[in-house]
């Protein structure tokens, strides 16, 4: 019974064999997987140290920093996302710490322009030229763009936002410090209302007095008519 279902097995690898090819799964002869192991920097291990020495130099947190972007001289930029930055008064020393990656300049643009040096406009405007080059060696219809002016130009757009925004808030500024006035004088008017108030019931209050003090010298002008002898 063995043999035959044995001899049953074999036909049918043959078979499936033929079908579909050799397909060996583990055993000799067939490729090994090579796991590669994933190695974590020890990017937590640096923030913790950075943030120990900004313990120690008694630096205080800043809050509400979107981004830092920290310019190489190779014309990369450690990006830094919603980073945490420490401030010491007392050694005049900032501490940057959190999740960064390197990028190109390029892959920032273009927000941000406003944050590039000489050096770094520099080398935009020698990446434009490579552009222009490019350009012309495959005949295009089209030239290349100043692309430095259009940092320029974009840039100043960006200055314009900013300053349209900054109008804005101190419009509403005066905007809020008009109605605060208001308030103040309307909380006037009914404080005024209430001193009137107040001296309109001591008036009253007087009035009451005197006529109380007049039917009392009345009473006695009475009394001692009654009591002079007819």
């Amino acid at each position: 019974m063995q043999n035959e279902t044995n001899e049953e097995i074999l036909k049918a690898r043959k078979e499936f064999a033929k079908k579909f090819g050799n397909t060996q799964i583990g055993g000799k002869g067939t490729q090994k997987i090579k796991h590669q192991a994933k190695h974590r920097g020890n990017k937590v291990e640096a923030d913790k140290k950075v943030q120990a020495v900004a313990k120690k130099a008694q630096a205080k947190k800043i809050n509400e920093v979107s981004e830092i972007n920290i310019f190489k001289d190779d014309n990369s930029v450690i990006h830094f996302k919603k980073p945490n930055i420490e401030y010491s008064f007392k050694e005049k020393v900032s501490f940057v710490s959190g999740q960064h990656e390197t990028k190109n300049i390029k892959d920032l643009l273009p927000g941000i322009i406003k944050q590039l040096g000489p050096k770094q406009f520099e080398f935009m405007k020698d990446y434009a030229d490579s552009i222009k080059a490019k350009d012309k060696k495959t005949e295009k219809i089209e030239e290349a763009p100043e692309l430095v002016e259009d940092f320029e130009t974009v840039s100043k757009k960006d200055e314009k936002k900013e300053d349209k925004k900054e109008e804005k808030k101190e419009e509403k500024k005066e905007e809020k410090k008009e109605e605060k006035k208001e308030e103040k004088k309307e909380e006037k008017k009914e404080e005024k209302k209430e001193e009137k108030k107040e001296e309109k019931t001591e008036e009253k209050k007087d009035e009451k007095k005197e006529e109380k003090k007049e039917e009392k010298t009345e009473e006695k002008k009475d009394e001692k008519k009654e009591e002079t002898p007819k």
